[in-house]
């Protein structure tokens, strides 16, 4: 089963977003940092660094849940195709992290990439909103915001909430049926 979509497609920007939420190691092996993930009105894919959710609604129900590899993935196309059915023992228990976006909290703020908007002004604006209040009061590591993974998240022309419950924690990004979570890395 393969799921081809051009960029003229409706969903295209959204399987996109899936599509770049993957490792691009070339010697990875595991299925859930190489593969997306569908299940049931959900697709996820995630790098172990970061995490893509897109509730598709009931757009691609005739697709079989399970593991796709991502064959293409373009500006002007993305192909899907299906490897393997799901298997709950090798997937990371990530429903924690995606629940969030059922009830997100008010203190956020939002972002655009839309009508010309440098995502380099988007990034800053979430740098400097995880900055802890007492600015004087170092944190206690050097965590960092990966500027690739955010630039990834905002390609679609999108306003996304932006919400960060710590300097220290994930950062989460979501629009009206997209998610992102970008964990912070050690510097």
């Amino acid at each position: 089963m393969k799921l081809e979509l051009t960029k003229n497609d409706e969903s295209f920007d959204e399987i996109l977003f899936i599509s770049r939420g993957l490792t691009t190691q070339k010697d990875e092996y595991r299925h859930h940092v190489t593969r997306v993930r569908k299940d049931k009105d959900t697709f996820i894919s995630t790098n172990g660094a970061r995490l893509h959710v897109y509730d598709h609604e009931g757009r691609f129900n005739g697709l079989d849940d399970g593991y796709y590899e991502v064959i293409k993935s373009t500006l002007n196309r993305v192909v899907l195709l299906f490897d393997k059915p799901l298997d709950e023992a090798h997937y990371p228990d990530c429903e924690d992290l995606i629940s969030i976006r059922l009830d997100f909290p008010q203190d956020t703020f939002n972002v655009s990439t839309g009508h010309g908007v440098d995502v380099s002004k988007a990034y800053t604006d979430i740098v400097r909103n995880m900055q802890p209040e007492n600015k004087t009061v170092k944190p206690e590591s050097t965590n960092y915001l990966k500027y690739s993974y955010v630039q990834e998240a905002l390609r679609s022309d999108r306003v996304f909430e932006v919400y960060n419950e710590h300097e220290n924690k994930a950062v989460y990004l979501k629009s009206e049926n997209l998610l992102a979570v970008i964990m912070q890395e050690r510097g």
